[in-house]
């Protein structure tokens, strides 16, 4: 075996698992960005209705806990 062979029997598999590695990277970290907004949109939401509540409570002169 020839060191060129030698080198490409090693070197490609780890070019290779190295491509592979990135993509899964960016791809979590996609996934990481869209969960965030998630939670972002969820938190609004849960504010919103907090503040609906307290406008209920306020009309009908309820005392919150």
């Amino acid at each position: 075996m020839t060191d060129t062979q030698l080198y490409l029997a090693i070197g490609v598999p780890i070019v290779v698992n190295l491509l592979f590695n990135g993509i899964l990277f960016l791809r979590v970290f996609a996934d990481i960005a869209e969960l965030r907004s998630d939670i972002k949109l969820l938190t609004g939401k849960v504010y919103d209705l907090e503040s609906r509540v307290s406008r209920i409570e306020d009309k009908l002169g309820i005392q919150p806990h």
